[in-house]
């Protein structure tokens, strides 16, 4: 290793240890973050596969965005827009439902998550958002340009 500066008064070989040492330590960190980069994998996929996810940042800021009202004037075809055009990204008929109550729609069945999802897939028939089809379910979002 050569070291190249305008330090001459410092110890070279101390200088080549200390810098031997850093990278080193910068290759561990590297190993670890990866470690710890698979395990959060790991974990997220878990908790999908029982049905929880870990609500993104842009999900969080729709959630606060929403006041406790601003939807029990409306019909849920209504809402539904709203919700996917705030958000702009993909969102499964559960998170939909979710912001939808948290916006004060007032559901009037014993299934909410149905309405919601019949009501999603009447928009992707009228041509209002679009559907990604999967295995573990649909998600939608408002139709891009």
């Amino acid at each position: 290793m050569t070291c190249t500066g305008e330090r001459s008064n410092l110890d070279r070989t101390g200088m080549e240890e200390a810098v031997k040492k850093l990278y080193k330590e910068l290759e561990d960190l590297d190993r670890q973050s990866a470690q710890v980069e698979a395990r959060r994998k790991v974990v997220k996929e878990a908790l999908e596969i029982v049905g929880m996810r870990l609500a993104s940042p842009e999900f969080v800021q729709v959630e606060k965005r929403i006041g406790k009202d601003v939807f029990d004037d409306m019909t849920l075809p209504e809402c539904c827009t709203a919700i996917l055009g705030m958000y702009g990204d993909w969102l499964d008929k559960n998170q939909v439902e979710h912001l939808v109550r948290i916006g004060g729609y007032p559901f009037n069945t014993k299934d909410p998550t149905n309405s919601v999802d019949v009501t999603l897939r009447r928009l992707v028939s009228d041509g209002l958002c679009e559907v990604e089809k999967s295995a573990s379910g649909n998600r939608y979002r408002r139709k891009q340009a």
